[in-house]
């Protein structure tokens, strides 16, 4: 597709549109190497966006633990992180007696809402699948963001497949 674009001083494209924004803008014939250089930028951006998606996505379905689905976004991350720290002095005795009765009787509350009793050792053991889980997903998006920049094509780009390998699929 025919463009008009606007170049830097090196002479790199740092935008580029439909139509002729303004006058002296150099025009980009469809077909030209310039014009396949725009089209692999469009298509890395949108792949890099639908990566995005996908990564919030598995951030947003959370991890299960014990039968409940536990949030992973970064607050709570950082709070069951924050817990699993106070679980580790109490189970060390430098702690003792500071462990909230609340989580063991009523519990840590999971994404629909209900709550997950957690003693102690059940706080670290629920901080630890979080993060290994936390750790999967960034891993994941990792190794696409890496083939999305080793992409030379824009066949190479749409072989970049989103859908897949994301932690605990069912």
């Amino acid at each position: 597709m025919n463009r008009y674009v606007d170049k830097d001083v090196n002479g790199k494209i740092i935008a580029d549109f439909a139509n002729e924004q303004f006058p002296g803008q150099e025009f980009i014939a469809d077909g030209s190497p310039e014009a396949d250089t725009i089209a692999l930028a469009r298509a890395k951006t949108e792949k890099g966006a639908e990566i995005a998606r996908a990564y919030a996505a598995a951030i947003h379905r959370g991890v299960t633990h014990r039968d409940k689905v536990i949030q992973i976004d970064p607050e709570s991350r950082g709070n069951i992180g924050d817990m699993a720290k106070v679980a580790d002095l109490v189970m060390s005795g430098k702690a003792d007696g500071h462990w909230p009765s609340d989580l063991e009787r009523k519990g840590w509350r999971t994404l629909d809402n209900t709550h997950l009793p957690v003693t102690p050792a059940g706080m670290i053991a629920l901080s630890l699948d979080v993060m290994q889980h936390f750790v999967a997903i960034r891993f994941q998006a990792s190794a696409l963001k890496d083939a999305l920049a080793a992409a030379q094509t824009a066949e190479d780009v749409a072989a970049v497949d989103v859908t897949t390998g994301w932690p605990r699929e069912e």
